[in-house]
């Protein structure tokens, strides 16, 4: 077994996202390989180009955190600098894709959006009720922030339904952030970021 630590100097597949060149680190081999690959890239179409564009590496692993965590993911920063999203190959199992996307990498990139660019700072605990937050980390508020930017970026309309109070938590933060064009509801946000499904 191998922690994602290990997996920092290993050679990386070169990924273009967003017109900007990413490293991916350590993906498996052959099939399995192509499909992570796969996810990773579906994954990262769909988030905003400025939040997936302060990612220079995805590295994976067995473990990541130094072995702490065997399903999942961690983001390591300096600063508003981001060094690296590390996830586990097994946070890439089909239980934890969702329409295609992978659940750790969102919100990974929820952590991201965070650190570049303050996201989620201003986000009240009783904004986020009913999002619980399973991991390791115990800075539930930022976890649970990043598990809300999950769930508006797979599909922002249930989200809206189930949590409306996050949900305009996390619309507020991109909107803050320069997620959108100025002068715009959050409803025309939700509908200009992904439009309905007719």
């Amino acid at each position: 077994m191998t922690d994602a630590n290990e997996n920092l100097s290993a050679p990386g597949e070169p990924c273009f996202i967003h017109g900007r060149r990413m490293l991916v680190r350590a993906p498996r081999d052959g099939a399995e390989g192509r499909r992570h690959l796969t996810i990773i890239l579906n994954t990262l179409m769909r988030l905003p180009r400025a939040h997936v564009q302060k990612i220079p590496v995805i590295v994976f692993g067995d473990t990541v955190g130094g072995g702490s965590v065997s399903t999942g993911g961690n983001t390591r920063n300096r600063g508003r600098d981001i060094i690296y999203v590390q996830l586990t190959y097994s946070a890439l199992q089909h239980s934890l894709i969702i329409n295609g996307y992978s659940r750790a990498l969102m919100h990974e990139t929820g952590h991201v959006a965070t650190h570049a660019f303050g996201i989620g700072n201003r986000v009240r605990e009783s904004e986020l009720r009913g999002i619980t937050y399973t991991g390791n980390n115990r800075n539930s508020r930022f976890e649970r922030f990043a598990d809300a930017y999950r769930m508006y970026m797979v599909s922002p309309y249930d989200f809206a339904r189930r949590l409306p109070n996050a949900c305009r938590a996390v619309e507020r933060e991109l909107r803050r952030a320069g997620g959108r064009e100025q002068g715009h509801t959050p409803l025309f946000f939700r509908r200009w970021l992904f439009p309905p499904e007719d």
